[in-house]
């Protein structure tokens, strides 16, 4: 009969609130995957792996606008002598 140990990944150490991702990104917790086994629990295999999924902290917006200025009344300086 396999011997069944205890686990416990659901700390900061192994899930904090945010992280920086390989990209330099901020990341926030937002759950445990759904097909991924619990924080907590019994196993008896040598290990586990609990899946959180993150998600953008900030997202980038871009926004590109296009604007014309018109200037009435503005007429060439006349440089002539």
């Amino acid at each position: 009969m396999p011997i069944k140990k205890g686990y416990d990944v659901d700390t900061k150490e192994y899930k904090p609130d945010t992280l920086i991702g390989k990209d330099g990104k901020e990341y926030y917790f937002v759950k445990v995957k759904d097909s991924s086994p619990k924080p907590t629990g019994t196993i008896d295999s040598p290990e586990v792996t609990v899946t959180y999924v993150y998600d953008l902290l900030y997202e980038e917006i871009t926004k590109a606008t296009k604007q014309t200025v018109t200037y009435e009344g503005a007429g060439e300086k006349d440089t002539s002598p």
